[in-house]
């Protein structure tokens, strides 16, 4: 399972490379029966009445806890990893843009009840992200890309016509396009789909969930006091922990 879900991250990366580079119950009480027979004892009852309170011991065998049903943990989880650092990092290392926009990337577990498992990200959605976050920045991504060549964003406008666009506005318009089609020609979504969606069979030990995936990978989810999950990704130098919750 831990290089299954690597496989989701390394893809994670290049995606991000190409659009950075390209621009519970307890027993029962049973004080309501002591004071049954402190009443008794005190009006001093004949024996032929004491002899009467005997059943009182079987109701204690009768009142005995109920085991629980297992709690049900088959449905859908929703989790996110946040990438946030790690784009911030990658715009300010490529571009020399500093950022502070959130991302995050949805991740969605299956609990099916015949026991088996499907994990997979919204890459679509992801990436959709990360192009708003560029189209958020172009004016500092331009501006950037003007000072290397010792120019200014006055500049930008005659630069613009000069290259035969009607002005900054269409050429912001024509490098966001560009932009979008080398990542879209270097990564294609559908190639990668045997790596955004992992699926295999899980069995529920305790607090544990161990799941196996088909291509034999094997990893354990955490199932918290409050029910949600806890999934441990690991990247190549550190761990991302993601809390999914029941929908």
């Amino acid at each position: 399972m831990k290089k299954a879900i690597a496989k989701l991250l390394t893809f994670v990366m290049v995606l991000m490379a190409v659009l950075t580079m390209a621009g519970c119950g307890s027993k029962k009480e049973e004080a309501p029966k002591e004071e049954a027979v402190t009443e008794e004892k005190a009006e001093e009852p004949a024996a032929e009445e004491t002899v009467e309170e005997e059943p009182a011991a079987e109701e204690t065998v009768e009142e005995e806890p109920v085991e629980e049903a297992p709690a049900d943990y088959t449905g859908t989880y929703l989790g996110q990893l946040d990438f946030s650092d790690m784009m911030k990092e990658q715009f300010t290392q490529s571009l020399g843009v500093e950022i502070d926009d959130p991302l995050f990337m949805d991740l969605t577990l299956d609990l099916n009840t015949d026991e088996t498992f499907n994990l997979k990200v919204d890459a679509e959605k992801f990436k959709a992200d990360v192009v708003a976050i560029m189209k958020n920045h172009i004016d500092d991504i331009i501006r950037v890309m003007m000072e290397q060549n010792g120019l200014s964003m006055d500049d930008l406008d005659d630069l613009a016509k000069s290259n035969g666009y009607d002005g900054e506005d269409a050429f912001k318009q024509a490098l966001m396009e560009q932009m979008e089609t080398e990542m879209d020609n270097a990564i294609n979504l559908d190639e990668y789909k045997d790596q955004l969606e992992i699926s295999g069979t899980y069995t529920i030990n305790d607090k544990t969930i161990v799941m196996k995936s088909a291509d034999g990978g094997q990893d354990q989810i955490t199932i918290n006091d409050d029910g949600t999950l806890t999934l441990i990704v690991p990247t190549d130098d550190q761990e991302i922990t993601v809390v999914m919750t029941k929908q």
